[in-house]
């Protein structure tokens, strides 16, 4: 028998509710990454799996993309008030929602969503949003698109499934907006199946533990989110704090966008900012407010330290202020294809505001960038749009506990590497080479993390898209850390030429050019004079510096290079 006091439940159900809402949105997970048909949902994991509840909030999110974080309750919001409100739907509908500037990122990422009921009442929604490999946009990803109608399909929240039967006139038009069609419906319908596990999960936690019990159990989960990012923030002293973002271009136009966000922190809540940031762009470098709300919330708690499965309680304490019309709120035909890099931007600005105001609370500045090459091929057998590559880990800053570590940047934290093994089985790409780099990581008391390069070739003629960032303004350090490498992106020809790319879309390469893909490190915090004999020792044996480098930011230990040459 379940202990209950009214609508409050004991510990122990909380627990058991808030794990078996976790344990609904990993097998969620499982079941995407088991039946999607593309590297970049299965290998790579560029996708979010959540539960929500019949308010539209948050209860339970897998261990995916941050960058979707507190996003794809947007989507079902949206969709639902263009169906008519959730009466208008019913058991065994599936809703198809992608609109950008409502839903958060860019059409490519498309969400699907299902209701779940229990005796006739709704009590949630399985969500996933994920990363489709073409919808008919002016090129499979654009750099250079100037309004939102370029980016791609669009789907307003439509019913894909309708009582449990498919919608095949949607389906096939969706097909028919794809250069991967087959990809495109496969993955589809991997979101449908995840979808379809969360639901009956909750469907099935509802019926154990009893609507009433369930909710007061959910509700206490907000509750102890909320306490614990108060917690934090009431740790920091008020004021209002800032740092700075950059992205390289618009896509359009090669001058730097350099951005300030604000926070303002006061006793157990805070601001976070975006009134003072650029007007919207004329290229696809604007986040939509959905994501622009989404990252400021997930900045927060990665501070605070969370580390279960998040829910909407984590976000109560933090509010959002956008300016309309502006970067980081646009508005539609504003084109948004790109928004992940200024949100990676609006990242490294608000760890920087927070360290302004506790500077062992943040690391320093991290490369920044997704380093996203994306190279096409066909598919000869089928005629199929083959896509290689994807996001790549950088380094990220040193900080108060230690040397920065080499991961993906924070909006795509639990991304994974595809390993090369795959890629040259599935495509005709072999690598030359993948290695750290010498005196990439900025110099610190605590170094940055390192930075990599990646060198490949393909073996037939490609078409390209390069949208590697950060090339301008390299991770910065802290405290008196210096600056990490910046990242980089050249191609060396047949012929002998090497050209360096930025934002480029679709251009073509012949077979056999050497692909260079420079991932950089993180920035170095501390005074680097304060960093210990052994751990130059210990970078000077791995390779991490050179020689050369310890004599430069490191004077005080020249004689460890003796012992070690």
């Amino acid at each position: 028998m379940l202990k209950q006091t009214g609508s409050m439940v004991d510990d122990i159900t909380v627990e058991l509710v808030r794990n078996s809402l976790r344990s609904a949105a990993a097998q969620m997970k499982q079941t995407l990454i088991r039946t999607a048909f593309s590297p970049v949902i299965y290998a790579q994991n560029d996708f979010a799996t959540a539960l929500y509840d019949a308010n539209v909030e948050l209860m339970a999110q897998a261990a995916t993309m941050p960058a979707f974080l507190g996003t794809m309750g947007h989507s079902i919001t949206s969709a639902l008030a263009n169906l008519g409100g959730a009466q208008s739907l019913a058991a065994g509908d599936v809703v198809a929602y992608n609109l950008p500037h409502s839903g958060g990122t860019h059409p490519q990422d498309m969400g699907i969503f299902i209701p779940a009921y229990s005796r006739g009442e709704l009590v949630g929604f399985a969500i996933t949003k994920a990363h489709l490999r073409d919808i008919g946009a002016i090129s499979p990803y654009p750099t250079n698109s100037t309004d939102a109608f370029q980016e791609g399909l669009l789907l307003p929240g439509v019913k894909v499934y309708e009582g449990g039967k498919p919608n095949n006139a949607i389906l096939r038009i969706i097909s028919a907006n794809s250069r991967a069609p087959r990809a495109v419906a496969g993955d589809l319908q991997a979101e449908v199946n995840a979808c379809r596990v969360g639901a009956r999960e909750l469907e099935r936690i509802v019926g154990k533990f009893g609507m009433e019990v369930f909710r007061a159990a959910v509700e206490r989960m907000y509750d102890q989110g909320e306490t614990f990012v108060r917690r934090f923030l009431q740790s920091l002293p008020d004021g209002r704090y800032s740092g700075m973002g950059h992205v390289d271009s618009n896509g359009i136009d090669d001058d730097l966008i350099s951005f300030e966000v604000a926070v303002e922190k006061r006793g157990s809540g805070c601001v976070v900012d975006f009134t003072g940031v650029p007007n919207a762009q004329r290229g696809p470098v604007n986040c939509p407010r959905p994501s622009t709300v989404g990252g400021a919330r997930a900045v927060v708690a990665m501070l605070a330290g969370a580390s279960t499965s998040l829910n909407e309680g984590y976000f109560r304490p933090v509010e959002v202020r956008t300016r309309t019309g502006s970067m980081f709120h646009p508005v539609v035909p504003d084109p948004c294809f790109l928004y992940g890099w200024p949100l990676a931007g609006s990242f490294e600005a608000i760890f920087e505001a927070f360290s302004n105001a506790s500077p062992a609370v943040s690391p320093a500045g991290s490369a920044g960038d997704l380093c996203a090459v994306q190279v096409y091929t066909v598919n000869e057998a089928g005629g199929e749009l083959n896509k290689i590559g994807g996001a790549l880990p950088v380094g990220h800053g040193g900080h108060a506990g230690g040397d920065g570590s080499t991961l993906f940047i924070g909006i795509v934290g639990n991304q994974r590497f595809v390993p090369a093994e795959l890629e040259e089985a599935k495509f005709p790409i072999v690598f030359d080479s993948l290695e750290f780099i010498t005196d990439a990581a900025g110099a610190g008391e605590y170094r940055g993390g390192l930075g990599w390069e990646k060198r490949f070739r393909m073996t037939t003629d490609a078409r390209v898209i390069s949208i590697i960032e950060r090339t301008k303004v390299p991770a910065a350090g802290a405290l008196g850390g210096t600056a990490g490498l910046a990242n980089r992106f050249s191609i060396e020809f047949p012929d002998g030429r090497e050209e360096v790319y930025g934002k480029r879309t679709w251009f073509t390469v012949p077979a056999g050019a050497l692909y260079k893909i420079r991932c950089g490190g993180g920035g170095g915090y501390g005074n680097p004079l304060k960093r210990s004999q052994e751990a130059i020792r210990q970078d000077l044996e791995d390779g991490v510096v050179s020689p050369a480098f310890v004599r430069d930011h490191y004077p005080h230990f020249t004689h460890v290079v003796r012992d070690v040459e």
